[in-house]
């Protein structure tokens, strides 16, 4: 029994000193996302929840609209659980459009053209619907839970209208269990149970 708490103590020790490194980025307060589909702004996500919240907006010429690109790096021993959409919304009055388009490609930048585009390359999209806000959309984007570490993805984000749209992620972020820690845990439970 001293091995199972001792092996919960260790998660949970985990747990809540990755809650203080996770990436927690704002457009309003740390600036602009790359417009540069060759170079995303690239975030290294660690434990807990890591949160990236972006403006976007479409126009016909695409010189004055705003498109969104960042990466993401899952390090070695970590997973990727879920990707939530928090937000999608379009602050303002009259008439307003909250929907976005998110892409997801493999690797450090992004493969598809805005202006020719060509879904081949995508592991999937949604469009950010207000029936979204608050679900994982991971496996929409093409992934299955949970993404094993050591991996890079790269999103492209942008309005699908005229409206300019705030668009809020959140990652959740878990160590992947060592088959030696995964034991002892369920052998911890599995005692407990007979115990009772």
């Amino acid at each position: 029994m001293t091995l199972f708490r001792s092996a919960l103590a260790s998660a949970v020790v985990l747990s809540c000193s990755g809650a203080a490194l996770a990436v927690d980025w704002d457009e309003t307060i740390n600036g602009d996302l790359s417009n540069d589909r060759f170079n995303p702004t690239s975030f290294t996500l660690d434990l807990g929840l890591n949160t990236i919240t972006m403006n976007v907006v479409d126009s016909n010429d695409f010189d004055t609209g705003d498109i969104d690109y960042f990466s993401i790096v899952i390090g070695a021993g970590l997973r990727l659980d879920s990707i939530i959409l928090f937000e999608s919304s379009a602050p303002g009055d009259g008439f307003v459009d909250s929907i976005a388009f998110i892409g997801l490609a493999a690797g450090d930048f992004f493969p598809v053209d805005p202006v020719f585009i060509d879904p081949e390359p995508l592991l999937g999209f949604v469009l950010t619907a207000p029936e979204l806000v608050g679900t994982d959309i991971l496996t929409d984007l093409g992934l299955t839970a949970p993404v094993a570490g050591e991996s890079v993805y790269s999103f492209w984000v942008q309005q699908t209208g005229f409206s300019l749209t705030t668009v809020s992620l959140g990652f959740n972020v878990s160590v992947i269990p060592s088959p030696g820690a995964a034991s002892v845990l369920a052998l911890g439970a599995f005692a407990a149970r007979r115990r009772r």
